[in-house]
């Protein structure tokens, strides 16, 4: 089968690619390379200017002078409604979805972050989890504008409407796009679990407990301020460890010696990068609600789920503190969970299927 990958977030379709790849498929990808993180595609549109004014203009022009290589495969797959992320080009974004969709057999969309509708609904229901998540973007209005945008959300519907299906990655994508006919079942995240070496958890003179600080949705400084209470009550057992902005290769170094990771209190679901660390052999602290599991399929999840409470979180960090001789048993577990349900071949060929099957 010829595939293209059009879009990235936080290397999924990397390691979707590679599990593609690996069942004998022909993988296309083309992305920015999702920002900072620098992940590497077959052809990256965002490498060729350096005029912030006018950047977004010359990406697009740059992106129809090569729109050849978007025609022509089996199957075309979108990170998301807003691949492109072209806030104030929203007539090219949907044409652009358009001369994909009439020069290729079919088109998919991966639902793996938040667009208007899906931002609209979380926000909207006050006594969710997420509602917390993108009540953050609001403080920050400039900040993915787009999530406010009304006319986003028009474009969004006609274009779940013109392809052949959307495919969720969690609870939250999956929700609030319900109603529409185009909604596959969930898929969950594939990771390449052959780049990821597993060494056992071991815990030196101190527990080392790291919190990648990121955009304020996630709920950080709930985290931050139950590292504060607890670093000098624990001071001779434990260190915490709090940064931000690392690119990938610095951050997996720095995660190398951690023993526990916590991200992200708000969400039902844990992310890429919590999947690496486990595949490593680290404890992660973050989203693991009963939904998202559920929509997952998840049985045996050893995720220690955090909420905005700073004493919850305390009381997490301290049970970890308290059975310390656990960590490496608790640490094969997150490997095995891994292997059992994020398998960057399993994952490939549920995608297949559902592709084949539309």
């Amino acid at each position: 089968m010829k595939i293209l990958l059009i879009g990235e977030y936080s290397g999924l379709f990397t390691c979707l690619s590679d599990g593609l790849r690996f069942l004998g498929h022909q993988v296309f990808t083309a992305s920015n390379g999702d920002g900072t993180r620098d992940y590497p595609a077959d052809f990256r549109w965002d490498k060729h200017f350096q005029l912030p004014k006018i950047n977004g203009l010359l990406e697009i022009l740059y992106i129809l002078q090569h729109r050849k290589l978007f025609c022509g495969y089996d199957v075309v797959m979108f990170i998301s409604t807003r691949a492109l992320l072209y806030a104030h080009f929203e007539g090219f974004n949907y044409w652009f979805y358009k001369y994909v969709k009439k020069n290729n057999k079919k088109v998919f969309i991966s639902d793996s972050g938040l667009d208007f509708i899906s931002f609209q609904y979380w926000n909207s229901h006050k006594e969710t989890k997420y509602h917390d998540y993108t009540e953050a973007y609001l403080d920050n209005p400039q900040h993915d504008s787009f999530l406010m945008d009304k006319n986003a959300a028009t474009t969004e519907a006609k274009i779940r409407e013109m392809v052949d299906g959307t495919i969720p990655l969690w609870y939250e994508y999956a929700q609030p796009h319900r109603q529409f006919k185009s909604l596959k079942p969930t898929i969950r995240i594939p990771i390449n679990i052959d780049k990821f070496e597993y060494k056992p958890n071991k815990v030196g003179e101190k527990i080392v407990f790291f919190h990648g600080i990121s955009r304020a949705c996630k709920g950080g400084k709930y985290i931050q301020a139950a590292f504060d209470r607890l670093r000098n009550k624990y001071s001779d057992v434990a260190e915490f460890i709090c940064a931000g902005g690392l690119p990938f290769e610095e951050y997996m170094e720095l995660t190398n010696r951690t023993n526990v990771i916590l991200d992200d209190v708000h969400s039902y679901s844990f992310s890429m990068n919590a999947l690496f660390a486990m595949a490593r052999g680290k404890i992660y602290m973050g989203g693991a609600e009963s939904e998202g599991n559920k929509e997952l399929g998840y049985e045996d999840c050893p995720v220690m789920n955090l909420t905005k409470d700073v004493d919850q979180i305390c009381s997490a960090i301290e049970y970890v503190i308290a059975n310390r001789d656990k960590i490496e048993e608790w640490g094969l577990k997150s490997r095995k969970f891994v292997e059992k349900y994020h398998s960057y071949k399993d994952i490939a060929q549920q995608y297949i299927d559902c592709w084949t099957n539309t």
